[in-house]
């Protein structure tokens, strides 16, 4: 599952339910148990992967939610809305130069949103090679592990920090990427 609000708008979690409500739900067979849910940890866990974030992917499986409910046909169900961020920073760097993140002394990253690749020629058109439109779909995961929960973080907009082809939609290799970072400072 994949939920997303336009730039400048956070997630805010209102429902997450792991399981199986109804046996309409997913087809699942009559004959099974009915309304097996996997309980608030569920909420718990969505909203600490999805609030105030633009973006973000949830796994409906098992694994994720540590549902103990018998047989296949479960389903995950999350109504969310979008928030105004207002004090949401933001960061750029084109194709091989230093991004730095920086929140005040007490106050720790949270990412927002992440970027890298290219879909448009006005950023960074200095260095434009091509008009192909790429993106890593895991540059979230990236600064996730690079930067979230610190108080500073310098990453690079090159291949060695975001380049693994298998990951890239529309690949371009001839196109000069760059990276967006939308993050908040929050207190640690």
């Amino acid at each position: 599952m994949h939920i997303t609000c336009p730039r400048g708008f956070g997630i805010d979690i209102i429902i997450g339910v792991y399981g199986i409500r109804n046996k309409e739900s997913c087809n699942y067979p009559k004959d099974k148990v009915i309304n097996c849910t996997a309980g608030d940890k569920v909420f718990k866990i969505i909203k600490e992967t999805c609030n105030q974030k633009q973006q973000c992917r949830l796994q409906a499986t098992s694994d994720v939610f540590n549902n103990n409910c018998s047989g296949s046909g479960r389903e995950l169900k999350v109504v969310h809305r979008c928030l105004r961020h207002v004090d949401v920073l933001k960061a750029l760097a084109c194709e091989n130069e230093k991004m730095q993140l920086e929140c005040s002394p007490g106050y720790i990253i949270k990412i927002v949103n992440t970027f890298y690749g290219r879909k448009n020629q006005l950023t960074c058109h200095e260095q434009s090679r091509s008009s192909d439109k790429c993106l890593n779909i895991e540059a979230m995961d990236t600064m996730l592990n690079r930067c979230e929960g610190v108080q500073t973080c310098i990453v690079s907009a090159n291949e060695e920090e975001f380049e693994d082809p298998k990951l890239w939609q529309h690949p371009c290799k001839n196109s000069s990427k760059y990276l967006e970072v939308d993050y908040l400072c929050e207190s640690g």
